[in-house]
């Protein structure tokens, strides 16, 4: 299920647990910063999808299927992500253009991108965003790409 959360709701159910754990969640996530032995530094992976996606959704869910395609691996780090605290809510953006792999063969209509913890596979899917904006026609030989800051997800 897609992470979602209210900060207020936040705030108020761990007020007595720890004032800042609603604001550390995440550069938790996307940066990889440690709290309290709560997860390692790891990558986070871009995948390309042909539906939006809902919020019992996987990383495979109407994920695109063309060969050369693969997930792109991004650092849980400064470098990779740019956390913003809002206002008007917490939102997360890449840091660094992301080039998804070119197609070999296949021509999947792309309108949705999602960002997981699995390379491959039914991974956790932590955020997803259409790209009507962009809306990827692949075709042989083109690449998919993001500029910085293309990819944007708000935290509430």
């Amino acid at each position: 299920m897609p992470l979602k959360y209210d900060l207020d709701l936040l705030k108020l159910i761990f007020h007595g647990i720890a004032q800042d754990f609603p604001e550390d969640i995440l550069p938790l996530l996307f940066h990889g910063t440690t709290m309290a032995d709560l997860a390692a530094t790891a990558d986070l992976y871009v995948s390309l999808h042909t539906a939006d996606l809902g919020r019992d959704a996987d990383q495979s869910t109407a994920e695109a299927v063309y060969d050369g395609y693969s997930r792109v691996a991004v650092p849980r780090t400064e470098a990779g992500w740019h956390v913003y605290e809002g206002p008007p809510m917490p939102q997360v953006s890449n840091a660094a253009p992301i080039g998804v792999p070119r197609s070999t063969a296949g021509t999947p209509v792309i309108t949705a991108a999602a960002v997981g913890t699995a390379a491959t596979g039914a991974g956790h899917c932590l955020y997803w965003v259409r790209v009507n904006r962009w809306q990827i026609n692949l075709q042989a030989n083109v690449f998919a790409s993001f500029g910085i800051g293309d990819l944007r997800f708000n935290a509430g």
